[in-house]
């Protein structure tokens, strides 16, 4: 184990320990790195098993667009206040969306990995709006091949407008009262061949007065999938035909939940089988953390866990290693009154009785807000201008870059679904594309704790 490596180690020696893809390189167990200690909302997603793309707001208070591999970072600065919340890579195609601070507009983009590697400034967004009088957000997004030779994108969000007498709701969206603020979670469907061309939007507030909040979408090998929170407190499954996700919507797969349980955050597993995690808090200072797994082909849900908490935290992200048939969650976590840690949870949600999984966080104890698979039995994770990189198939009781803590895992009763259709409605929502006028810069970085 080494601990504060030279203190400006060399950005290519620190990403072949990261992601050691080379002859003769061994993985590391565990390794940590920054270009700074800055903290932002990030996104981290993989390009394969050598590289990852990357957004982030820097010290400087700029947002960027990362691609990060064995050679070098680079790193391009996003023009007009661009927030980028939530990344997908198709190949060599990326896609993103997010929030622009200065319009207030949500917006979709697309880049390209060689492009950015590369240093070439082809970053394009298309910026929504909705109607005169909204503002938008898109803050969770799929994105795969088409079955026509482009590519589907699926995006879920929410839409922000102030009523007055003069200024209605947007076109069939819930109109709350006069002189208020008041919002609608909608889902957005786009093809993209070298643009983005608008396939239709369902809003999910709307003026008949149906309530729903979108929580999370997931794509899987036949259907996407829409998880929202009903207004019964229920989960609401939108199972819908990859290739027409809006023309598909209407149906509803809803499932009675515990009183205050959700937000749903959501991963693929297998083949059509999806994991959904969500906190749990009936009142009082009880809080927990529920698994679920649901089979989208059945629309059964097999399993079910929970994990007692010390706080109210939700979920951050989730994803599965089908090679160890683990769900690692990530979760702000309470240990004990005064100690609180960003914390990597070992799920076996196959298991159908109790038993003790492994929690752990790094020993430097930074912020971090997404994950995603590197390899087989490796994650990465961000919360800024760093990575984290763990093999989940073993955990060092030695490490010093790390702790290891253990949780007791409950069974909990499943449940069946009912269904029902529902005729959503849409909004009017237009699109204006831009070239981003982005500039590159490329730099080092410093490990600060690796263990092998």
């Amino acid at each position: 184990m080494k601990k504060n490596l030279l203190p400006f180690l060399a950005f290519t020696l620190f990403f072949v320990m990261l992601f050691p893809h080379v002859k003769g390189q061994t993985y590391p167990n565990f390794a940590l790195g920054e270009g700074s200690t800055q903290s932002s909302s990030a996104v981290v997603r993989n390009v394969d098993s050598l590289s990852v793309i990357a957004s982030y707001k820097d010290a400087g208070g700029i947002y960027r667009l990362a691609r990060v591999d064995l050679a070098s970072i680079v790193s391009a600065r996003l023009d007009r206040d661009h927030s980028i919340r939530d990344i997908r890579v198709v190949g060599d195609e990326v896609f993103f969306c997010g929030y622009n601070e200065s319009t207030r507009h949500g917006f979709i983009g697309h880049a390209k990995t060689n492009d950015i590697q590369s240093h070439n400034p082809h970053i394009i967004f298309e910026e929504l709006k909705v109607d005169s009088v909204a503002s938008s957000l898109l803050w969770r997004l799929a994105a795969y091949p088409d079955n026509t030779g482009g590519y589907r994108l699926v995006a879920i969000g929410e839409m922000s407008y102030y009523i007055t007498p003069l200024n209605p709701a947007p076109n069939n969206v819930y109109h709350c009262s006069d002189s208020s603020h008041c919002s609608s979670t909608f889902v957005i469907e786009y093809t993209y061949s070298g643009i983005f061309n608008h396939v239709g939007n369902r809003v999910l507030n709307d003026r008949r007065g149906h309530f729903e909040y979108a929580c999370d979408l997931v794509e899987t090998d036949n259907y996407l999938a829409v998880a929202t929170y009903g207004s019964m407190g229920e989960l609401v499954i939108h199972r819908c035909n990859k290739y027409g996700v809006i023309s598909t919507f209407n149906d509803i797969y809803s499932y009675v939940m515990p009183s205050t349980e959700g937000i749903w955050h959501c991963c693929k597993m297998n083949q059509d089988i999806i994991a959904i995690v969500s906190l749990f808090s009936p009142g009082g200072l009880v809080y927990e953390t529920h698994m679920r797994m649901v089979d989208l082909f059945t629309l059964n849900m097999p399993n079910a866990q929970s994990i007692t908490l010390l706080d109210k935290e939700e979920p951050e992200e989730i994803i599965y290693l089908p090679n160890y048939a683990t769900l690692v969650m990530l979760q702000y976590h309470k240990f004990n009154p005064t100690d609180y840690h960003y914390t990597y949870f070992y799920w076996l949600p196959r298991k159908t009785s109790s038993y003790t999984m492994d929690k752990i966080f790094e020993n430097d104890d930074r912020r971090f807000y997404s994950l995603d698979q590197l390899t087989s039995k490796h994650i990465v994770s961000t919360g800024g201008e760093y990575w984290l990189m763990k093999d989940v198939s073993f955990n060092d009781p030695y490490s010093s870059c790390y702790t290891i803590k253990n949780q007791n895992v409950n069974m909990i009763t499943t449940t069946t679904y009912s269904y029902t259709i529902y005729p959503y409605l849409s909004t009017s929502i237009t699109g204006t594309s831009a070239l981003c006028r982005e500039q590159y810069d490329q730099y080092n970085m410093r490990a600060t704790c690796t263990t092998y």
